[in-house]
């Protein structure tokens, strides 16, 4: 009987230490594309499984025809994304607006930080800055283990003087317009904070102590 105790004590104790120890699944990378691949409109919720927004955050699809919206090429004009677990962010390709295009003596140089949040936790911040004259693709961004992900563009934009040189006339906020997302989801184990996680170990520890006592006695 107590050699049972014991053995089942011990398998406790080796199930928290599983239960506690980190551990990721990864799934495969997935490519979410927008503007011609949905109607226009409003991205509507759970599309590729995540969610796009609300209210003035909410994404808004182009559709097919780009220059309903004034854009390069067909995209989504997104705000935040986020997902109920836990997920990686490895590649955005930006689109921008047909008036906000680098030509004819004046340029419009954008700038996009993407900031990563686990809760309220920000993970990770990316700047990109890129040129308007089309889509830019960055890849490599290593936004890991977020459930959220805000863009926040702004437009400096001026003309070119007699030399070629770029003469900046202001600044100004600017719409995040994506055409195509790559991420990955990634599911982590159930976490338990460190005090309840040590006490509950001491209370298990103890008790496979007491059971070794008694079966030496």
């Amino acid at each position: 009987m107590e050699t049972r105790r014991i053995a089942a004590a011990a398998v406790s104790v080796a199930t928290l230490l599983f239960f506690f120890a980190p551990s990721a699944a990864f799934a495969g990378s997935q490519t979410i594309d927008f503007g011609a691949n949905l109607p226009a409109g409003p991205v509507p919720a759970g599309y590729s499984g995540f969610d796009w927004g609300t209210g003035a955050n909410q994404a808004v699809n182009s559709g097919p025809d780009a220059a309903i919206y004034y854009l390069t090429s067909p995209a989504a004009s997104i705000v935040e994304f986020g997902h109920a677990g836990l997920f990686d962010l490895s590649g955005v390709d930006y689109q921008v607006l047909v008036s906000g295009e680098t030509g004819l003596g004046s340029f419009d140089n954008y700038t996009t930080v993407v900031s990563g949040y686990r809760g309220t936790t920000l993970v990770k911040s990316v700047t990109e800055n890129y040129p308007g004259f089309g889509g830019d693709h960055f890849s490599g961004l290593n936004i890991d283990g977020v459930d959220k992900v805000a863009f926040s563009t702004t437009d400096t934009f001026g003309f070119l003087d007699t030399l070629g040189h770029m003469v900046v006339s202001g600044t100004g906020a600017a719409a995040t317009f994506v055409d195509q997302l790559t991420v990955s989801s990634v599911t982590y184990a159930p976490e338990i904070d460190p005090v309840s996680a040590l006490s509950a170990l001491t209370l298990l520890l103890g008790s496979l102590a007491v059971l070794r006592g008694r079966r030496v006695g």
